[in-house]
């Protein structure tokens, strides 16, 4: 008991694996622990939940999804033109919150529900006090019940729950795998919206890639339905658009679903459009660097 009441002073504790960027990861924690309702309210800056018990998996969790996201966002801050951007960019990262049980993680949810851009959650965690082995289904069936289609990662070492984990929709990842790290990281880049899109089939395999709008809207009017379909109905255009910093648009769209269409061309069409004035509206009224790159023939 004692050692529990001593160990209230700190603010997070974590297990030293010989990896440096865990310290840049500790700052990044409490940095965004302090910064999130300010960074929300005013810059409409997004947040990833991150529920995990076990000081063993946050501390090694924790320094690839700020390695990923610093890195990501570097490269959002190069394709900006003007500094004042490149500024707005680096101050927009999103946001890591880190939570260790059931209780904390649903009060942040509700908090930041509006800016949360995925949830990363273990299945073993105290509810109410007492360690529970659903804890962590517990919980995703209550943001599933709010938020049918946010990006949700279970993670467990328990194989048994890879069968519930499809049940509510969400991504598995088995703590016992031998590529853990990779995993985590492929889901952080593909469900953050950073980098290139990519532009995938039903089968979740690789069809194109978009390095900027005005790629992504040129790929727009020419891939598959399927493709488009497979995309639209799992919310990555607005992902996409919204780490890009077209909160407004991204939120538009995020709402949208088939029926609000007369067909698959229709879809295409209004999001062709949604990209170009987009695009447009990036560098109009604006003074820039000169860049053959960033005007086309329009």
């Amino acid at each position: 008991n004692k050692r529990t009441e001593y160990l209230k002073i700190f603010n997070d504790i974590f297990l030293w694996r010989g990896d440096p960027k865990l310290f840049i990861a500790m700052i990044k924690s409490l940095e965004d622990k302090f910064n999130v309702d300010f960074d929300t309210k005013i810059g409409n800056v997004r947040v990833i939940l991150v529920v995990e018990e076990n000081i063993n998996y946050f501390s090694l969790f924790l320094p690839i999804f700020y390695a990923e996201s610093m890195r990501l966002t570097q490269e959002l801050i190069e394709s900006e033109l003007q500094d004042s951007n490149k500024r707005l960019r680096m101050r927009g990262r999103p946001k890591v919150l880190l939570v260790h049980n059931y209780n904390n993680a649903i009060e942040m949810f509700n908090k930041y529900k509006e800016y949360i851009i995925c949830v990363i959650s273990n299945v073993y965690m105290k509810v109410d006090q007492e360690y529970s082995q659903f804890g962590g289904i517990k919980l995703i069936r209550e943001i599933r019940d709010q938020s049918s289609d946010l990006p949700i990662l279970m993670q467990s070492a328990d194989l048994f729950n890879e069968k519930e984990s499809r049940k509510l929709n969400v991504q598995f990842l088995y703590k016992g795998s031998n590529k853990l790290l990779a995993d985590i990281r492929t889901f952080v880049i593909n469900n953050l919206g950073f980098g290139d899109f990519v532009f995938r089939n039903n089968e979740g395999q690789d069809i194109g890639r978009a390095k900027s709008m005005y790629d992504f809207e040129k790929q727009l009017a020419s891939i598959p339905e399927e493709s488009l379909l497979y995309h639209a109905s799992r919310n990555h255009f607005s992902a996409w658009l919204m780490a890009h910093g077209k909160v407004k648009i991204a939120q538009q769209i995020r709402f949208l679903v088939a029926s609000d269409f007369l067909d698959v061309d229709d879809i295409r069409k209004f999001l062709t459009n949604t990209i170009k004035t987009v695009r447009e509206q990036r560098n109009r009224g604006k003074v820039v660097t000169f860049d053959n790159s960033i005007f086309t023939e329009e």
